[in-house]
C-alpha cells in the first residue's frame, strides 16, 4: 500500500474517532457546581435543595451549614435546568421545587435562591445568593375602644415557582390584634396591588382596606432582591392608613376610601 493511501486511511480513522468523541460529549452529563461562598451563614443555617433538569431528572437534598460554606457539585443532563434553595420554607416545597402556601396560612419566613438556565458544555458554575423572599407586615390598630374584630389579608400570590417567580393563586390569612392592638403576618412577594385587608365581625365584612394600593403608593418595591418589612397603622376612625417601611425615614399617610 502506498504511503499516500496509508495517510488517507489514518486521516479517515482519526475523523471517525473525533466524531464519535464529539457525539459522546453531547450526551455526557454536565457538571453543575453551586458556589455557596456568598451565602450569609449568620442568617442561613441550612437549605432544602431541588434541582430539576431535562429528561425528568430530579434531585432533592438537605444541605447543612458546612455545605453552605463552599461548593456543591452534581451531574445533570444537558439542557434546561432549574435550581431552588430554600431556608425557612417549613416543608412547603414540593417535588417540583414549588413553594406552596396553603390557603389560610401565611408565607414562611423564607430565604431563597432560584434560577433557570441551560446546562451546556462540560461545566456550569452557579453563584448562590440566599435572599430574603418574605415581608413581615406588622399591623397596628389605633382605636379608643376594644377591637374584637377579625382581620383577613387576601391576595393573589400563593407561593413561588422553581424559578423564583411568584405563583398565581388565592392567599388568605386571618388574625386578631393582641392586647397592644397589634398583629403580624408574613407575605410572599406580590405581583400587583390587589392585596386587601378585610375587617369582619365573624358574620360579615365591615370594612375593606385596599392595602396593596397604599403599599404601592408608598414606593415599596416588591421586585427588590431582598424584601423589606412593613408597618401599617390603621386609624379605626377610618380616616387614614399610615405605611412605614423598615430602613426608611419617611412615613406615608393616606386618606382611606371605603
Amino acid at each position: 500500500m502506498k504511503l499516500s493511501e496509508i495517510l488517507a486511511l489514518a486521516c479517515c480513522a482519526l475523523f471517525l474517532v473525533s466524531c464519535s468523541v464529539k457525539e459522546d460529549r453531547e450526551v455526557c452529563p454536565c457538571r453543575l457546581v453551586l458556589d455557596m461562598n456568598a451565602v450569609d451563614t449568620s442568617r442561613v443555617r441550612s437549605a432544602e435543595l431541588v434541582v430539576r433538569a431535562s429528561g425528568g431528572f430530579v434531585l432533592r437534598d438537605t444541605l447543612g451549614i458546612e455545605d453552605l460554606m463552599g461548593e456543591y457539585m452534581v451531574e445533570v443532563p444537558r439542557g434546561d435546568v432549574g435550581v431552588g434553595l430554600y431556608f425557612g420554607a417549613d416543608g412547603c416545597v414540593d417535588e417540583r421545587g414549588r413553594l406552596e402556601i396553603g390557603y389560610g396560612d401565611e408565607c414562611p419566613q423564607v430565604y431563597m435562591h432560584s434560577s433557570l438556565f441551560k446546562a451546556e458544555g462540560e461545566l456550569v458554575v452557579e453563584e448562590v445568593g440566599m435572599r430574603k423572599n418574605h415581608c413581615i407586615m406588622t399591623i397596628q390598630v389605633e382605636t379608643e375602644k376594644d377591637f374584637p374584630f377579625k382581620l383577613e389579608a387576601k391576595g393573589s400570590v400563593d407561593g413561588y415557582e422553581l424559578g423564583g417567580m411568584p405563583s398565581v393563586g388565592d392567599f388568605m390569612y386571618a388574625m386578631y390584634v393582641d392586647e397592644d392592638g397589634e398583629c403580624r403576618l408574613t407575605l410572599p412577594r406580590q405581583t400587583d396591588s390587589s392585596l386587601t385587608l378585610e375587617v369582619s365581625d365573624g358574620t360579615q365584612v365591615l370594612k375593606c382596606f385596599a392595602l396593596g394600593e397604599y403599599v404601592q403608593a408608598s414606593g415599596y418595591d416588591w421586585r427588590a432582591d431582598e424584601l423589606k418589612d412593613i408597618t401599617v397603622t390603621l386609624d379605626y376612625s377610618l380616616t387614614s392608613v399610615k405605611i412605614a417601611v423598615a430602613g426608611w425615614r419617611e412615613e406615608y399617610v393616606f386618606d382611606v376610601v371605603i
